[in-house]
């Protein structure tokens, strides 16, 4: 493992809960760029969802052998209108405009859980 891919990598789990950690680290290591998009991705969701846990997990298709992409959960005790009022606010002034450029690669996506 390279200095930057080490350095890399301490980041995201100083930022980010892993869910599986091995399987998240190993998606980011077959792509890379995904790496400075989770750094800007922090910023942007803090801004918004200043305290939620945010965590991140790779999806896979039971129906499409292959298929995977990773998930940033924003885990959330917020009313449900509220959570999916901010998610929009992220939305439009952030995701929507970088989400094109990684395809099924990344997702953003709302977990609430229980009170």
């Amino acid at each position: 493992m390279t200095l930057e891919n080490l350095k890399n990598k301490f980041l995201i789990e100083a930022i980010y809960s892993l869910k599986n950690p091995v399987e998240v680290l190993k998606y980011l290591n077959e792509k890379k760029y995904l790496i400075s998009v989770l750094i800007e991705a922090h910023e942007k969701i803090r801004k918004i969802f200043a305290n939620e846990k945010l965590v991140l997990k790779v999806l896979y298709d039971p129906e499409n052998v292959g298929w995977k992409n990773l998930i940033i959960a924003i885990h959330t005790n917020l009313d449900v209108d509220e959570a999916f009022d901010k998610l929009k606010i992220l939305d439009k002034v952030w995701w929507l405009d970088v989400s094109f450029i990684f395809g099924n690669d990344l997702d953003i996506n709302i977990e609430f859980d229980e009170v």
